[in-house]
């Protein structure tokens, strides 16, 4: 299946990730690591889904109907156990505007909402842009590998937080949070009434000897629990935007409700709603392939840096297809690393966008072709070797 994986040309696609390298880089042929997203194409079911729904030459105004509510139940309890009733999914456009919603619904200005940092660098500015603050519960690392501060986050709960933005699987740290981590964040958030809304869009992603355990398989427990997820990430059609939010308290429901109406949030489109049922109906062999695919790709990473950066410190990957990696060896932080690597065509994300303590790191997307990453990697080398003889 690695033709699966074959690199295709982004250049002229509207590739939000290449117009930014390209304003970064002079480099004739950049290649882009840094945005969360692939550089191969999306699975054959969904082109071919497309393709159909295209043909049929119209396209008024849509909604989401039983089919896909019916494949987001049964992805969920095919991949992850999970049984979940028809009125507790709400179809929605975009992970993050509905993350904002729910802060908004769920929340006052003024309020704090807790994140554990370094994470996903767009969290903080959306907190801040409802009108809340952010409450940072800084992630623990040992030698590379990353666990909750649950004593701090219990602290915070204490002094008045009552919403905690979980981002499991964990972007950029690539952990896949386990159930009794899961269990104990959640006692947590129900001795204190917190609410817990966990964004799962990398949930498909996982290293093939790790097993994803949702927030929702808590329901049981508590029910102010929030899934937030999306097939963008996995299949690569995060431009199409088809998304969905899992509650099953239907007074947390009936506000998010109220919030979308009041910001004239409606379904997903006529495309992406067909999208999601083709993927989530016939994508299970394409995402176990792809995870497959990652896997490889995080091993050439490791024998790459291995050779040109040998003190460097990669963090596991249990999830994502996202590397964390210590640049700090080279006598740089992540900032300078990524800047030195223009000149060569290459675009990183630097570390010090996720917040916390990440100034040593450097993020690095793995969502492209072997020969495609081998190629990137030689151009670090090369970067490297050059700034040890200076």
């Amino acid at each position: 299946m690695d033709d699966f994986f074959e690199t295709v040309d982004r250049k002229g696609s509207d590739s939000a990730k290449y117009k930014r390298a390209a304003a970064k880089s002079d480099h004739p042929d950049p290649i882009a690591l840094s945005v969360a997203d692939s550089d191969y194409e999306t699975a054959p079911v969904i082109k071919q889904a497309l393709r159909e729904r295209v043909g049929h030459g119209a396209f008024g105004y849509a909604g989401a109907g039983e089919r896909f509510f019916q494949a987001i139940r049964e992805w969920n309890a095919r991949r992850y156990g999970l049984e979940l009733e028809k009125s507790w999914i709400l179809p929605a456009p975009k992970v993050l505007t509905s993350i904002a919603a729910l802060v908004q619904a769920l929340s006052e200005p003024g309020e704090r909402i807790a994140i554990q940092t370094p994470v996903y660098h767009v969290f903080e500015p959306l907190i801040q842009s409802t009108g809340r603050k952010v409450a940072h519960n800084p992630l623990r690392i040992g030698d590379t590998r990353y666990e909750m501060d649950l004593k701090g986050l219990e602290a915070q709960l204490a002094s008045g937080v009552r919403i905690v933005l979980l981002c499991s699987p964990h972007n950029p740290v690539g952990r896949v949070w386990s159930e009794q981590e899961l269990s104990q964040l959640i006692t947590l958030c129900r001795t204190y009434g917190a609410t817990l809304l966990s964004d799962e869009i990398h949930a498909d992603i996982i290293h093939p000897d790790r097993r994803f355990v949702s927030a929702g398989a808590f329901f049981g427990e508590y029910s102010k629990i929030v899934l937030i997820n999306a097939p963008s990430k996995t299949f690569n059609i995060a431009g199409l935007q088809a998304a969905y939010v899992v509650a099953p308290d239907r007074h947390i429901r009936r506000r998010l409700k109220e919030a979308f109406q009041a910001m004239h949030i409606g379904a997903p489109n006529v495309l992406a709603l067909r999208a999601l049922e083709a993927a989530y109906e016939e994508g299970d062999g394409w995402v176990d392939a792809q995870n497959v695919h990652i896997q490889r790709q995080y091993e050439r990473l490791q024998a790459a840096f291995a050779d040109f950066l040998p003190a460097s410190k990669i963090a596991p990957l249990e999830g994502t297809y996202l590397a964390w990696v210590d640049v700090s060896s080279s006598g740089m932080d992540g900032a300078a690393f990524t800047e030195g690597l223009y000149p060569y065509g290459v675009v990183l994300s630097p570390g010090v966008q996720f917040g916390g303590r990440s100034q040593a790191y450097v993020r690095i997307a793995l969502s492209c072709s072997l020969s495609r990453l081998d190629e990137a990697l030689r151009r670090m080398g090369d970067f490297c070797r050059a700034q040890m003889k200076e």
